[in-house]
């Protein structure tokens, strides 16, 4: 949280395994504000999302990409007009007219002096800029960049039109110096460009980019991976050449240039194995994520106005992440991964996206949704109880309910005829406006001698068993009922059996996350407490929305907190807490003085402060 608090990351929802299961490359694609799509790039093919599902029975797009070639691709997009380059193709055009209407050119028109059509001479870096549609770095000439003309006087790009001259539209052809390859084009204010040696800006001086106003000037020699760099406000954010080092390019005024300052110093640890793909998140937080090659997604909190920077380790069960992508939507921005997976002994390939951090549950502590790979089976909104008869079977009026024979509905609330509260029963001989009640073993309810219906109650339809989980079979699996942890099931014939009836109920693996905070520092008498022996024995978490925590000195020795207060009702889960929470804290003597904050329920938890009570023998050991 950019507040300085930690927030439990939301769980993964499945959404589809990935064609055959094949390794994936997401990459987003914008058609307009109301139409937003993530598109899972594998073998010769695309296949699209949007809205958190797979588009069509599925819709599928041929391509010429092959599965070694995916990570390399690089991509810009002007409006409808995506541009797809890689130094083995030529420069491919995708439009979108609708959700399964598609059109990849892989062989699109160019006219002029440099046509890229053969061989060595396709581009391997593309960006917009100024209405121009830039490329650079070809096989054979790795140091060339390429602009586009202009568009016409009626406003119509000219995309495909490399004529050179000295006219201001006209397309421009320019090397940049050094000798060294060109990775990655990025428009802004300029055209930023990063080749294997050093960073340049590409400008037009005091006005547009031209022919005869090419200003070129060297911004720094740090060199940059073959990975596609990402813009989040001011910066550009690239992965320098050893792989392991995210930069982040941004203009000092003080120095009157870019600088690339070097992001992960303060976690060099954080991508040892190196960056194969970066991603931006700008809603709810400025994060920067990137995978790994290891399979790890992890994430760069980023407030540069704020001077703001720090890493985080987004742990994905049992499962290796291998391409990240992320698109708006009209509350956050929303992730979608590529997960290869284990399971059964067989390799699987998932896609699923991260449910909101500021989400539903929010409001309604039942969509707490805290498992990866999950479905969730929620059987739908209470509905208004207008009557019920003394007679056998009772039958309840509920006018225009949607249940049909053999589903179980909870009925609540009820004024008189108390006995059919918090109870559950099967409906029989549903009419539109009625059904009949039958216990959960399909005997009738006979509410002869039951009390006079009043007025009031609802009925909400519940279920005991969830199934959608082929994906995950033989898995064992955590469970959120209706807001609170349930026990594990392990998955068999695709679903599981739960202990009771739940309207809303998500499934899926468990995560854990830990919160460790830095050192304690308190001071001692001859300056730093680092070396001294101290010793905790008071620790108050403030928690905002949380349910579930453990907290300890290890993770071998931890104590669970209780959420449950005194007052609470006894047959449902404890409300989210946000409070401050007392505790005896059972740790020893040390110098770490470490505090383990730990939630491994499929529950949400935000920590806001750990405040401690700490003892420094100052004896120095």
């Amino acid at each position: 949280m950019k507040q300085g608090g930690v927030i439990r990351r939301p769980g993964l929802k499945y959404i589809t395994s990935t064609k055959t299961d094949q390794k994936a490359s997401l990459i987003p694609f914008k058609k307009d504000a109301s139409n937003v799509y993530m598109l899972e790039f594998t073998n010769l093919l695309i296949r699209v999302y949007k809205n958190g599902a797979i588009v069509g029975a599925p819709y599928e797009i041929v391509t010429t990409y092959t599965e070694a070639e995916l990570f390399d691709l690089q991509f810009d997009q002007a409006e409808n007009e995506m541009w797809l380059v890689h130094p083995s193709h030529k420069p491919a055009k995708l439009t979108c007219t609708s959700d399964a209407v598609w059109v990849l050119d892989p062989d699109p028109t160019f006219t002029g002096s440099f046509v890229f059509n053969a061989a060595g001479d396709y581009p391997s870096c593309v960006c917009f800029f100024q209405a121009r549609l830039c490329f650079a770095a070809s096989n054979t000439h790795p140091t060339h960049f390429w602009a586009s003309r202009t568009p016409t006087a009626l406003g119509v790009t000219q995309y495909q039109d490399f004529t050179t001259g000295t006219a201001a539209a006209d397309a421009m052809n320019y090397i940049i110096p050094g000798g060294d390859r060109v990775r990655w084009l990025a428009g802004k204010d300029y055209i930023l460009i990063g080749t294997e040696a050093s960073e340049f800006i590409l400008t037009g001086g005091d006005g547009p980019l031209t022919p005869t106003t090419v200003y070129l000037k060297k911004q720094g020699s740090i060199g940059s991976a073959n990975i596609q760099p990402v813009q989040i406000g001011s910066a550009v954010m690239f992965v320098q050449k050893n792989g392991k080092t995210m930069r982040e390019l941004r203009w000092e005024d003080a120095m009157q240039s870019y600088a690339a300052n070097d992001v992960t110093i303060m976690s060099d640890h954080i991508a040892q194995s190196g960056m194969i793909q970066l991603a931006v998140q700008r809603d709810p937080f400025n994060l920067v994520w990137a995978v790994t090659e290891e399979g790890r997604a992890v994430a760069m909190t980023y407030e540069r106005e704020q001077d703001m920077l720090g890493w985080a380790n987004a742990i994905v069960t049992d499962g290796i992440v291998e391409s990240i992508g992320i698109i708006p939507s009209a509350t956050e921005d929303v992730i979608y991964l590529s997960v290869k997976r284990t399971i059964g002994g067989a390799t699987k390939r998932f896609v699923e996206y991260c449910k909101p951090i500021y989400g539903a549950w929010l409001d309604d502590q039942k969509d707490a949704f805290f498992v990866d790979s999950g479905v969730t089976d929620d059987r739908g909104a209470p509905t208004t109880i207008s009557g019920a008869t003394k007679t056998n079977p009772v039958v309840v009026t509920d006018t225009g309910h949607p249940y049909i024979a053999g589903d179980f509905v909870k009925i609540v609330g009820v004024v008189g005829m108390t006995e059919l509260n918090n109870r559950v029963f099967k409906v029989a001989a549903p009419g539109a406006n009625d059904f009949q009640l039958q216990d959960v073993d399909g005997n009738n309810v006979d509410g002869t001698g039951y009390t006079t219906y009043v007025s009031d109650g609802t009925a909400e339809e519940v279920t005991k068993t969830v199934s959608g989980l082929t994906h995950l079979q033989g898995e064992v699996v955590q469970i959120c009922a209706d807001g609170g942890s349930h026990p594990d099931r392990t998955v068999a014939a695709g679903a599981i059996t739960l202990d009771d009836y739940y309207n809303t109920v998500h499934v899926g693996l468990g995560y854990i996350s830990i919160l460790l905070p830095m050192k304690m520092e308190s001071g001692a008498q001859f300056g730093s407490s680092q070396s001294y022996i101290k010793k905790i024995d008071h620790v108050t978490l403030r928690v905002w929305e949380t349910l579930g925590a453990k907290v300890g000195p290890t993770l071998d020795d931890l104590i669970e907190l209780n959420f449950r207060k005194g007052d609470a009702v006894m047959d449902a889960p404890p409300p989210l807490m946000t409070d401050d929470i007392d505790i005896t804290f059972p740790g020893g003597y040390s110098k770490s003085a470490d505090i383990y904050v730990v939630q491994d329920l499929p529950l949400p938890q935000a920590i806001l402060a750990v405040i401690i009570r700490l003892m420094t023998y100052e004896a120095p050991s």
